[in-house]
Order: C-alpha cells, then sequence, then structure tokens
C-alpha cells in the first residue's frame, strides 16, 4: 500500500469517528441515540466495505507494482549489462585510440626521417648532378687535348716524314756520289790499265825504230811510216796521261767535296752541340743565380699570403652511413688547400679536421665517401685519401701531372732549407688570418717545430692557429702544416701508408678498421704532438 492511500482512509477513519462521537448529548435522550447508533451501524459497515474493497485494489495495486518493480529490477539489470557492454566498447575504443596515436606518432617519426631522407637523396642527386657535370666538361677537356694532342701529333708525323724524305733524298745523292766515286775509281784503273798498254806500244815503238834504223838503207818509206807511227803513238800517250791527270783531278775533287761535306756536317754538328751546351749552361746558370736570389730574398706575408689566396684549390668532402634506427646520417665538410710536390709526385694536402673523418670516434664504418677538388671551372672526383708516415693526421690526395697542369694554379715546392730563417709565414686553411710567427726547432722532436707564441701580434685578421693551417718559408716554399695549435710537421718527403678508397660504394673496405689503425699511430706519438 502506497503511503498517499493510507493517508486517504486515515483521514476518512478519523472523520468517521468524529462524526460517529457525541460529546454534548444528554442521558434523557437515549432513544434518539439508539436510533443514531443504528444508523452509525449501517455506515461502519458500508465503511467496511468500501475499506475493503480500498484495501483490495490497494492490494491490487501493489501487485502490479512489485510487477512494475520487477519489471524495471529486469530492466535496469538489462541496463546495467548494456552499460558494461559499453564500458567494454569504451575501453576498447580507447584502447583503438591510443593504437592510433601510437601508429600516428610513428607515422609522424617516419614521415620526419622519409623527409630527411629525401633531403639526404636531393643533396646526393645534386652532388651527382654535380660530379656529372664536372665529369662531363673534364670529358669534353680530356676530348679537346686529345684533338689537339691528335692535331700536334698530326704535325710532328708530317715533320717526321719530311725529315725521313729529305733524309731519304740525302742517302740518295750520298749513294749516287758513292757510285760516280765507284765509277771514276774504273775510270781511273781503264785509265792505267791504257797507259801500261800504251808503255807497251812505246816500248814496241822504240823496238821498231832501233829496227827500222838498222833497216834504214833497206826501207826507208818503212822508218817514215814508223817513225809516224811513234809520234802518233807519243800524242796518244800524252793524251792519256792527260785523261788520266784530269780523272784523277775529278776523283780528287769528289773525295775534297766528299771530306768538305763530312768536315761541314761534323762542323754543324760540333757548333750545333756547343752551342746547345752553351745554350743549357747558360740556363742552368741562370737558373741558379735565378734560385739564390729567390732563395736568399724572403718574401712579405702580404705577398705570401696573395700568392696562396691566388692559387688556393677548393675541395668538398661528403660522407654518408645508415644510423641506429636506420636513419641515414651524413657530414659534409668544405676546406681550402694548395697543390704541392716533392720532385716526384703531386699532393694536395689537409689536416684530417678538415675532413668528415675523426681519429677520436674511428667506430663510424662509412658507407660513402665522396669529395670534389675544383678550382675555377676545373673540377674532378678525389679517388684515394692517404695518411702521411709521419703523422696520420696528416692527409694528402695524389694528383696526376696531367691533372695538375689543368688546375692551372702554382705547384708549391718543399722547402729546400726549412731552418734558413728564423721566422715563418702561418696561413689559416679555414678563416682569412695569416701573419708571421717565429719559431724554433725541438732536439726531442726533429721533424717538428714549436711556434713561438709571443710573436702572435704580427698576425693579420681574426688570429686563433688552430690544427691544419699552413706554414710557408720566408721564400715562399711550403715548410709544413700545424699539427696541433703548437707544433708544425715539416714536410722532408712524402711518405704514404694508409689508404682510404673513395666513392658511392665504399662499405666493403671497413673504413672503421682503417682510422682505428690510424687512431693507434696517433697515439704512439708523444703526448706534446697529440
Amino acid at each position: 500500500m502506497n503511503k498517499p492511500m493510507l493517508i486517504i482512509i486515515c483521514d476518512f477513519l478519523l472523520i468517521s469517528l468524529l462524526s460517529l462521537a457525541s460529546f454534548d448529548q444528554e442521558p434523557d435522550k437515549a432513544e434518539g441515540a439508539a436510533v443514531t447508533e443504528g444508523v452509525d451501524a449501517q455506515s461502519a459497515k458500508d465503511m467496511l466495505d468500501t475499506l475493503t474493497m480500498a484495501l483490495a485494489e490497494e492490494q491490487s495495486n501493489q501487485a502490479s507494482l512489485e510487477e512494475e518493480l520487477h519489471s524495471l529490477r529486469n530492466n535496469l539489470s538489462d541496463t546495467k549489462s548494456v552499460l558494461q557492454n559499453r564500458e567494454a566498447s569504451l575501453a576498447t575504443i580507447q584502447s583503438d585510440l591510443n593504437e592510433t596515436a601510437r601508429r600516428a606518432e610513428e607515422l609522424e617519426k617516419q614521415r620526419t626521417r622519409l623527409e630527411k631522407e629525401y633531403d639526404n637523396t636531393q643533396k646526393t642527386v645534386t652532388f651527382l648532378q654535380d660530379q656529372y657535370l664536372s665529369t662531363k666538361a673534364e670529358a669534353d677537356k680530356l676530348e679537346n687535348d686529345l684533338a689537339s694532342t691528335s692535331k700536334t701529333a698530326a704535325v710532328s708525323q708530317a715533320k717526321l716524314d719530311t725529315i725521313k724524305s729529305e733524309l731519304t733524298v740525302r742517302r740518295q745523292e750520298a749513294s749516287n756520289m758513292q757510285k760516280k766515286i765507284d765509277a771514276l775509281e774504273v775510270e781511273r784503273r781503264a785509265a792505267e790499265a791504257e797507259k801500261f798498254k800504251l808503255a807497251l806500244d812505246l816500248k814496241q815503238s822504240q823496238t821498231t825504230a832501233i829496227v827500222v834504223k838498222e833497216q834504214l838503207e833497206v826501207a826507208r818509206d818503212d822508218v817514215k811510216t814508223a817513225r809516224s807511227d811513234v809520234a802518233f803513238s807519243r800524242q796518244e800517250l800524252i793524251n792519256a796521261r792527260s785523261e788520266v791527270k784530269y780523272a784523277r783531278t775529278e776523283v780528287s775533287v769528289a773525295r775534297d767535296q766528299v771530306a768538305r761535306v763530312v768536315d761541314e756536317k761534323e762542323t754543324i754538328q760540333r757548333h750545333a752541340e756547343k752551342l746547345a751546351s752553351g745554350v743549357t749552361s747558360l740556363a742552368e746558370k741562370s737558373e741558379e743565380i735565378k734560385d739564390e736570389i729567390r732563395n736568399s730574398t724572403p718574401l712579405t706575408a702580404n705577398s705570401i699570403y696573395n700568392d696562396f689566396r691566388n692559387n688556393q684549390i677548393d675541395t668538398r668532402f661528403f660522407a654518408a652511413k645508415s644510423g641506429l634506427f636506420g636513419q641515414r646520417v651524413t657530414r659534409e665538410k668544405k676546406t681550402k688547400s694548395i697543390l704541392a710536390t716533392d720532385g716526384k709526385r703531386y699532393y694536395i694536402l689537409y689536416h684530417i679536421d678538415d675532413t668528415p673523418l675523426s681519429l677520436v670516434n674511428t667506430d663510424a664504418n662509412w658507407e660513402q665517401l665522396t669529395g670534389v677538388v675544383s678550382r675555377q671551372s676545373v673540377s674532378y672526383s678525389i679517388p684515394v685519401l692517404s695518411g702521411l708516415a709521419m703523422d696520420p693526421r696528416i692527409l694528402v690526395v695524389p694528383v696526376g701531372r696531367a691533372q695538375a697542369e689543368r688546375l692551372e694554379c702554382k705547384i708549391y715546392t718543399l722547402a729546400e732549407d726549412p731552418y734558413k730563417f728564423q721566422e715563418a709565414v702561418l696561413v689559416g686553411s679555414q678563416e682569412a688570418y695569416f701573419g708571421e710567427v717565429s719559431f724554433q726547432l725541438d732536439p726531442k722532436h726533429p721533424s717538428y717545430v714549436k711556434m713561438e707564441r709571443r710573436s702572435l701580434g704580427k698576425l693579420f685578421g681574426k688570429f686563433t692557429p688552430s690544427r691544419g693551417d699552413l706554414v710557408f718559408s720566408k721564400t715562399g716554399e711550403l715548410l709544413g702544416i700545424m699539427a696541433n695549435s703548437k707544433y708544425c710537421a715539416v714536410f722532408q718527403e712524402v711518405s704514404m701508408n694508409r689508404k682510404l678508397q673513395f666513392g658511392l660504394e665504399v662499405s666493403e673496405q671497413d673504413t672503421s678498421r682503417v682510422l682505428g689503425q690510424m687512431r693507434s699511430q696517433f697515439q704512439m706519438l708523444p703526448f706534446q704532438l697529440q
């Protein structure tokens, strides 16, 4: 039974009781009260019936409410199940959202890595395009050089053919001259034979004359004939002698001509040799005088720096490898250097700090090592980079004679007497500073000189001497390169021991192993030189 219905029933009972009660009734009215009680009994019965009906209705309502409550409980259970299903769905959705966020973060990282790889690829493509253009320019230059060489070879071949033809003509003339000499020799021998024959004839003629004289009386006419014959024979003898004399004269003249030609040839050859020797001697003396003057005359720091600036060579190094998470790790360095020679080969000099390589972190196994040397419009790729035996920090790029000539720059020679002057000229390889610096020998390290810090006031520009700075003698020759901030490695000879091949794919050569060997060599140097 619900509360409102109970309140209504209680109110109704209270009203009924109040209506049945008579608080001011007197005793003499008993009969009227009995009648009233009869009426009230009927009313109470009616009220009871009403209350019974109300109770039945209330019980019916109570049953309906219980059924409704049971239905609501079932609905509540279903709702809880739905809510649990929804919470499970929400948890699944939240997990999916977290997974989606994680994947989005990974995709963002991949996108960043791909963008970096794309940038690196663009750089590599640009670098390869530069290499292609430089290689194409070099190929065009080589083709032009080949054409020029072919033309020169054709001219030289034409000159050689002319010389050969002239030599053939000279040989033919000599052969003809020899033939003439042989013919004259034959004529001489024939003249000698004729002379002998004439002598025999003369002897016979004389005998005949004697016989004629003895028979003068017998045959005067015969004597006259014999005399005529003798006179004729004498004339022929005179003529033969004249011809022999002329032949001898011709032979002598021919021999004199041959001897004169040979003498003139030998004289010209001796004169040419003497002239060539004189010119060579004069040139050698002139070069010696120039060298002596140049070696004795110190140049100013401004002159040496201007010479370096006009002949410097630009170099671009690029290295790449795979990172920890597959990312592309790249390193690029740009520097300036010079072309030098030790009298046998040509080199471009670098300090290892000016390249992507390092002796501190030697575990980097580079997969790509490339470099381009350029000056003005000429450029070519670096095939190999070598370390010096005296100091692994000093690296050189070997250069062929043809490539050195193509660069069209000054080729610095190593100082013949590096200790001739007390001061040297230091030029920064990266920043624009230069100046004169005093140095002193260190008996403990004969291949190095120590730069004195008290002379730094003579330097120009923002001066912070560092590894890789070039050092020149006062004569403009190459003295060495700064191994660290205090010691300069003096080049007396260029001897290489370890090499690193350059190319787009160099992972097979194991650069970490080569750099580790160079690091071991570096650690063996004295502490002052490190």
